[in-house]
């Protein structure tokens, strides 16, 4: 896996090159637009993407553990499979996304923005949902889910079946 520093990555980017796979650990990438680009197993371990616009984006299989992703845009992403063990996502934008079988281990998710979502078969163990908008989000078969989860999430127009 090659390590890209910050402006190596934006360079590809700007080029339109795929940076599926490259070792990005601890990079800045705050405030920066990565749209629909192929970002499919990247590590992204405590990288700092605060306000960071991921929408469209292929992110399967990526490592976001213990990244911070507040206010991050990640509309409309297939984030299937990937590990946001204690990542920071508090006010960000999830809205329409995909995290199937996603690793979410200790994740914050206070007031973001789930709307639609499906994260069937992923690992809430930890998670913290606080005030987080879940209408509409899927989440069938999902692991680590407490009481006071299914509770909030039946309430306020999740689907757990």
């Amino acid at each position: 896996m090659k390590k890209l520093d910050r402006q190596s990555f934006l360079e590809r980017i700007n080029r339109w090159e795929s940076l599926a796979g490259y070792d990005c650990r601890g990079i800045d990438l705050s405030g920066e637009v990565l749209s629909n680009v192929n970002l499919r197993g990247t590590n992204f371990s405590n990288a700092s993407m605060t306000g960071t616009s991921f929408q469209n984006s292929d992110l399967r299989q990526t490592d976001f553990s213990r990244a911070e992703l507040t206010y991050a845009n990640l509309r409309y992403t297939v984030l299937d499979g990937t590990v946001l063990k204690d990542a920071n996502l508090n006010y960000a934008s999830l809205a329409h996304c995909t995290l199937r079988d996603a690793q979410l281990h200790g994740a914050s998710f206070v007031e973001a923005d789930l709307f639609c979502i499906d994260c069937s078969g992923a690992d809430f163990t930890g998670c913290n949902l606080h005030k987080a908008n879940v209408e509409k989000a899927t989440f069938r078969n999902a692991r680590g889910m407490t009481e006071e989860m299914i509770t909030y999430i039946k309430a306020n127009g999740g689907i757990l079946d």
